[in-house]
C-alpha cells in the first residue's frame, strides 16, 4: 500500500513541474503582432504593403521602384494607400502634380432647376385651325383664274378669280330696277328695296366694293370676284378656267403660316411627362444652329394603331418662315420645373448596382461614394442620396481614380488574407 501510495504522488509531481517548466518557456506576443491585432486590417495592409511605383497617366504601368513610364516617360510616382475608406472602399491620394497631370477637374455639389425631358422626333404640319376653305355662294361659271397654283402666296382681299353667275345677274338687276323706281316710292319704302336688294347681294358674298359701285352704275357687272379671306399660302386648288362651279365646290384651300404644328410619337413610358402646356423645342438638321420654342397644344385621346404611341401636336409661332411642312424635326419635350441637388452628368460613373461619383474627401484625397441618381434634365442629373450640397466632386479623370481604388481595395483583401 506504501508503494503504491509512494508512486502516485512521483507521478503527480512530475506534471506539476512539467507544466511550470513549458509555461515558462511559451513565447510572449511581440511588438509587431500586438500592433497587427489592435489595427484593423486595413491599417495593417497599408503599413506593410511594398512601395509600388504608377504611371499618372497609365496606370497599368507598375514597378517596386522608381523609374520612368516606358510609354510617355513621365516619371512614376510612389502609390500610396490611404487608411482612411468610405464603406469598403478606400480613398485615394494624389499630389498636386500628378492630379494636374491626370486632368483632374472638380465641381461642387448644389441646386439648381430641373425637368424632365422626353425627346422625341416629329414633323412639320399646316395649322389646321388657320386653314381657309374657300367657296362661292352661287352657281356660275369660271371666266378669269388669278391663282393658278397650289404653293402661291395670296394676301388678304386679293382677287383669286372671277365667275359669272346668272343667280347673282338676276339680284343686282333687282338693286337697279328699285334704284329707278325709287321716286315713285316713300322715303321709308325706298330705304326698305333698296336694303333687300343690296343684303341679297351679300348673301351671295358679293364685295361691298361692287355693291358700291352698283349704286352708282346703271348697268349689271358680269364678272364676279372671289377674294382672299386672309394671308397664306395656297395649298389647294380646285378651280380652272370655264369650269362650272358650285356653292358646294371647294375652290381653294388657303394657310395661314404665322404658326405651324408639329405632330409627334410619344412612347408609352414617357405620355406622364407630356403634357397640355408644357414647352417644347425643336431644331433640325436642316438648319443647323436654329431653334424654335413652342408649347403642348392638344394631346390626342387615342394611340397610333401600328406604333402603339400617343400623339402629340405642339405649336410653334413661324415669323421667318423657315420651317417647312413635312420637315423632320428633332423635339424636346419640357415638364414642369423643379429644385433639386443635381451633379454634372459626365461626374457619374455607371455601376453594376446602381452608380457613383469621386468625392474629394481632403487635401489631395478622393473618395468613391455610392449614389442614387433620379431625374436626367440635359447635363445634369439628380442626387436622391449619397451627397451634400456644398460636397466637392470630380468631373473629369474620376474612372482613373475609381479604377486606382478598386486596386487598392484587392491589396487590401490579400493583405488581409
Amino acid at each position: 500500500m506504501k508503494t503504491v501510495l509512494s508512486v502516485v504522488l512521483g507521478v503527480m509531481l512530475f506534471s506539476t513541474n512539467a507544466l511550470a517548466e513549458d509555461s515558462s518557456q511559451t513565447p510572449k506576443p511581440s511588438e509587431t503582432k500586438v500592433e497587427a491585432m489592435l489595427d484593423s486590417k486595413a491599417e495593417h495592409a497599408a503599413k506593410h504593403a511594398d512601395p509600388t511605383y504608377i504611371c499618372p497617366m497609365h496606370p497599368q504601368i507598375r514597378q517596386g521602384e522608381p523609374g520612368t513610364c516606358p510609354i510617355c516617360g513621365m516619371d512614376l510616382v510612389k502609390q500610396e494607400i490611404s487608411a482612411s475608406s468610405a464603406g469598403d472602399i478606400p480613398a485615394v491620394k494624389v499630389n498636386a502634380s500628378t492630379a494636374q497631370s491626370m486632368g483632374i477637374r472638380t465641381a461642387q455639389v448644389g441646386e439648381r432647376r430641373m425637368a424632365r425631358i422626353t425627346n422625341t422626333v416629329g414633323y412639320i404640319n399646316y395649322n389646321e385651325d388657320a386653314l381657309e376653305h374657300v367657296h362661292a355662294r352661287a352657281k356660275g361659271w369660271v371666266e378669269v383664274l388669278n391663282a393658278r397654283a397650289a404653293g402661291d402666296q395670296v394676301k388678304k382681299g386679293e382677287v383669286l378669280l372671277e365667275y359669272y353667275s346668272p343667280d347673282i345677274l338676276d339680284a343686282q338687276n333687282e338693286l337697279l330696277v328699285a334704284k329707278r323706281t325709287a321716286h315713285l316710292m316713300s322715303e321709308a319704302g325706298q330705304k326698305s328695296l333698296f336694303a333687300s336688294a343690296e343684303n341679297k347681294l351679300r348673301l351671295l358674298d358679293v364685295p361691298e366694293s361692287l355693291i358700291g359701285k352698283l349704286r352708282n352704275s346703271n348697268e349689271a357687272i358680269r364678272r364676279i370676284p372671289v377674294l382672299a379671306p386672309q394671308d397664306g399660302v395656297i395649298t389647294n386648288i380646285g378651280a380652272r378656267e370655264g369650269m362650272y362651279i358650285a356653292p358646294e365646290t371647294e375652290l381653294y384651300t388657303i394657310t395661314n403660316l404665322d404658326s405651324v404644328w408639329v405632330l409627334v410619337d410619344v412612347f408609352d413610358q414617357q405620355m406622364d411627362a407630356v403634357k397640355v402646356g408644357n414647352m417644347a423645342e425643336i431644331r433640325t438638321d436642316a438648319l443647323p444652329g436654329h431653334a424654335w420654342e413652342g408649347r403642348v397644344d392638344y394631346i390626342y385621346p387615342d394611340l397610333v394603331g401600328q406604333t402603339r404611341t400617343l400623339k402629340a401636336r405642339i405649336k410653334f409661332a413661324m415669323q421667318d418662315a423657315k420651317l417647312k411642312p413635312n420637315m423632320f424635326v428633332d423635339v424636346r419635350i419640357y415638364d414642369e420645373t423643379r429644385k433639386a441637388l443635381a451633379i454634372p452628368q459626365e461626374a457619374v460613373i455607371p455601376t453594376a448596382d446602381g452608380a457613383r461619383v469621386v468625392k474629394v474627401s481632403g487635401e489631395g484625397e478622393y473618395s468613391p461614394v455610392d449614389i442614387k441618381t433620379g431625374l436626367s434634365s440635359g447635363d445634369y442629373v439628380e442626387v436622391l442620396g449619397g451627397l451634400n450640397a456644398g460636397d466637392e466632386i470630380v468631373v473629369s479623370g474620376q474612372f482613373l481614380l475609381d479604377s486606382e481604388s478598386n486596386l487598392q481595395a484587392s491589396f487590401r483583401r490579400m493583405g488581409a488574407e
